[in-house]
């Protein structure tokens, strides 16, 4: 559901045409990319800086006052995303043979390049003329605007996880899960779904915060709560707190400051045995969390 893509700073200027239709499929790409992808990184991080630049350089002003303000929400929602090492390489080296390169080992899912590969690449290439009529888009597009429904007994918890939530961890440090149901009757079906959360959570491999935000109902059982995590995060790099509120929504979400996914069923999302119950997660719309 969530994808990393690479975008060539050389691209933007190799479409734009002073505020024709070429700007205006540039625009396009860019706020596609932006409903579910992280862009892919230098580690010198230069991308971002390159993209900024060339940008700034455009000749029409509509297009460079909405490509910017493209370009900082991306900024702000934390999807640059540092994947690709250039530290070695020769600072004029094109960026687009770097990604390339190193597109499968790096989880790019698409590299948007003027750069024609020399050989033969497992992920997907093309040019931004041709975004729209890439594989990638195809899917994507039909990925955001249908969520993914799976079938009770198709996954085991850690496979559903990488499935609905894999590329969630890749941005940020701060998660919250928002579900009702949990504080209101902390029942066997959430007790034996946090260690799966759990699990996920701790393959980031990094300092995570995480709060759940729940319905404000008994001490006891928010304390259950409470205990139920301290006892699976005990010497972790997770940090849990539970947040109670009086009026808390219905629906259950995921979220970050990259994504916010409305996850259904909330937090229980197996069966005791590890396989996955009826599962439907789509991309929350904005009048779903403010």
């Amino acid at each position: 559901m969530i994808y990393c893509a690479f975008l060539d700073p050389e691209s933007i200027s190799a479409v734009d045409d002073n505020g024709g239709v070429g700007s205006d499929h540039l625009i396009g790409v860019m706020r596609n990319l932006l409903e579910s992808c992280f862009l892919a990184e230098t580690s010198s991080w230069t991308v971002g800086s390159q993209l900024s630049e060339v940008i700034s350089k455009l000749p029409d002003q509509d297009t460079r006052t909405k490509l910017i303000a493209l370009l900082e929400t991306f900024s702000k929602r934390d999807r640059f995303i540092n994947l690709i090492e250039d530290h070695a390489i020769e600072e004029d080296f094109p960026l687009g043979i770097i990604a390339i390169n190193q597109s499968k080992d790096a989880g790019i899912d698409i590299v948007i390049t003027e750069v024609s590969p020399t050989v033969q690449t497992a992920n997907e290439v093309c040019s931004i003329k041709n975004y729209n009529r890439s594989n990638f888009e195809n899917n994507r597009q039909r990925n955001f605007a249908n969520g993914k429904e799976i079938a009770p007994g198709r996954y085991k918890y850690d496979e559903l996880f990488r499935q609905c939530f894999g590329r969630m961890l890749q941005g940020g440090d701060d998660f919250k899960i928002e579900d009702y149901m949990i504080g209101k009757e902390f029942s066997a079906n959430y007790y034996q779904n946090l260690p799966f959360w759990c699990e996920f959570l701790k393959s980031a491999d990094r300092n995570l915060n995480v709060t759940i935000i729940t319905q404000n109902s008994s001490p006891s059982i928010i304390q259950s709560l409470r205990t139920r995590l301290n006892q699976l995060t005990e010497n972790s790099n997770i940090s849990f707190d539970v947040q109670t509120v009086l009026n808390p929504r219905h629906e259950r979400f995921f979220r970050s400051t990259s994504f916010s996914l409305n996850i259904g069923r909330g937090i229980d999302l197996c069966d005791d045995n590890g396989m996955n119950r009826d599962i439907c997660v789509r991309f929350a719309k904005a009048s779903d969390i403010h």
